[in-house]
């Protein structure tokens, strides 16, 4: 409940508070959801983390015990062998991770045997239906099964086992604490390493390396790639052509917001509020699933006015009843406001894909930085905003550079043409390195 009224750093103090007077009340879940909640920080609490980090291996440890003897590496290599990849994840679906792994995982037959290790059991859909058939093997996960499923990967003794969830709801980041590969890696699926014993590499890319890569003491080792680490391709997406988008042209600036609620915490609002005091002829739409809730929207149009946002400039968009919808929303803006200290990725870019600027001020944690990372590897780097002081100003200058529609198409046409939506260069990229 405090997530969605944009209240994460309250829940993370409550549950500091409850965890510090009693840590053995809390089991492998509840602290993975600390951990969550407190990569997402304005500033990581490095003991918190590291105290969460070590509770949860030794959990971890204890949880599956006994498991097989992994056996000795192979001396000889076969010409040609194609190594065995474990892929464990509970969003191989309709769901941001499916679509960006998609891509990569119709690279892989080619140089990998392949198994899924797939979450959420009941969800089918053609994203889903595409995955399982570029498996070699497709396995169903359902929780009570975690310790018989580990022994069962281990006796494959696998070469590589890739996380793709961490410790967002549902994934299993307790595997990780456990040898059961020769390489262990953790990809995509969280804004942040696991810190789990035997995890060997957290992927990003250089970019994001630049940021971020001391920025977490005591976790595993970065492996930077060469190029973008995403793949957004967006017909995966549902993103039309570029030449169908729809795009209004009001008299006036509309900045928009379209991030879920548990980002637009305190610190977004404020500077929300500062952009909007500073252009008062401009209007801000927002739309938010949680805003179906009309209690919830009631307290964010309060919250927005706390911060300086002028009645007239609010503009609440209704409920999207359909995700063709939401898309067609981003037509009514010339700037979308990113989020603070986490900020947006898919949504950063839909946005971008359909030629609307992100305004983004950057934190050295990949959960303040991702949409900084996608803006540079989309050749946009002039649209960060190093310093939040200058957000009103660079809010103003891009919003005029593509107030018209021929500016904005012109802008979806670049991203889309960019490397981090090239559906074939970033794959194969990708599983080189691999």
């Amino acid at each position: 409940g405090l997530t969605i009224i944009g209240e994460p750093e309250r829940c993370l103090a409550l549950f500091k508070q409850l965890y510090e007077n009693s840590p053995s009340d809390f089991g492998l879940p509840s602290i993975s959801n600390m951990l969550f909640m407190a990569l997402g920080s304005e500033l990581l609490p490095e003991t918190l983390v590291s105290t969460l980090s070590a509770h949860f291996d030794r959990l971890a440890k204890d949880f599956i015990s006994d498991l097989p003897v992994s056996p000795p590496l192979k001396q000889r290599l076969e010409v040609n062998e194609k190594p065995l990849m474990v892929v464990t994840s509970s969003d191989l679906r309709q769901h941001p991770v499916g679509r960006f792994w998609l891509p990569i995982a119709r690279q892989l037959r080619s140089r990998f045997r392949l198994i899924h290790v797939a979450g959420n059991t009941r969800d089918e859909d053609h994203i889903r239906t595409e995955l399982r058939a570029l498996s070699d093997e497709w396995w169903p996960l359902e929780a009570p099964e975690i310790v018989s499923m580990a022994r069962k990967i281990r006796e494959l003794s696998p070469s590589f086992l890739l996380d793709l969830g961490g410790h967002t709801a549902d994934n299993h980041p307790v595997l990780l604490s456990h040898r059961l590969a020769t390489v262990q890696a953790t990809y995509l699926g969280f804004f942040g390493p696991t810190y789990a014993s035997c995890c060997d590499w957290w992927i990003i890319d250089e970019v994001l390396n630049r940021w971020v890569g001391s920025s977490y003491p005591g976790a595993e080792k970065v492996w930077s790639l060469p190029g973008p680490s995403l793949c957004y391709v967006p017909e995966l997406h549902g993103l039309p052509e570029v030449g169908s988008i729809e795009y209004q042209q009001p008299r006036t600036l509309v900045f928009g917001s379209f991030n879920h609620t548990r980002k637009l915490s305190c610190s977004s609002q404020r500077r929300f509020g500062a952009v909007m005091s500073a252009n008062p002829d401009a209007l801000l739409k927002f739309r938010s699933h949680s805003f179906h809730d009309p209690a919830v929207r009631r307290r964010f149009l309060i919250r927005f006015q706390d911060n300086g946002i002028a009645p007239h400039q609010l503009q609440p968009l209704p409920y999207a009843p359909s995700y063709a919808d939401a898309i067609s929303d981003y037509g009514r803006i010339h700037l979308h406001f990113d989020t603070f200290p986490v900020s947006g990725t898919t949504t950063t870019l839909d946005s971008l894909a359909m030629g609307i600027p992100v305004l983004t001020s950057p934190t050295p944690y990949y959960a303040g930085v991702i949409s900084s990372a996608i803006l540079e590897h989309a050749g946009l780097a002039d649209h960060i905003c190093t310093d939040p002081a200058h957000l009103p100003s660079h809010a103003r200058r891009l919003a005029e550079r593509y107030r018209t529609a021929e500016a904005r198409r012109s802008l979806a046409y670049q991203v889309r043409q960019s490397p981090i939506c090239d559906a074939q260069l970033m794959p194969r990229m990708f599983v080189d390195q691999l």
